[in-house]
């Protein structure tokens, strides 16, 4: 995971239009590895972007483990939950 980590963080930060989903990507992979200011700068990213979150799944979720009781997780998942009212994001 980490070498996956490592080789693609550089491409998006270079990307002139990332898409969320490599945010995301790269959040789910601070997340595992327990940096947590990194996760929650790219979490922030691609949430900021289009409200990603709303289409991610329970499993995709998951890797969220390490940060899920951390303030700011909880802040920007109930923001989401606000943002969309039908759609719960499931943790």
């Amino acid at each position: 995971m980490a070498a996956a980590y490592l080789k693609f963080k550089p491409l998006i930060e270079n990307e002139t239009e990332p898409d969320s989903w490599s945010w995301f990507c790269v959040a789910r992979w601070a997340a595992i590895d327990k940096r947590i200011d990194e996760c929650r700068y790219w979490f922030e990213k691609f949430q900021t972007k289009d409200n990603y979150i709303l289409r991610a799944t329970k499993g995709q979720m998951n890797y969220f483990k390490n940060v899920e009781h951390l303030d700011w997780y909880k802040e920007i998942i109930d923001r989401s939950n606000r943002q969309d009212p039908d759609f719960v994001v499931m943790t």
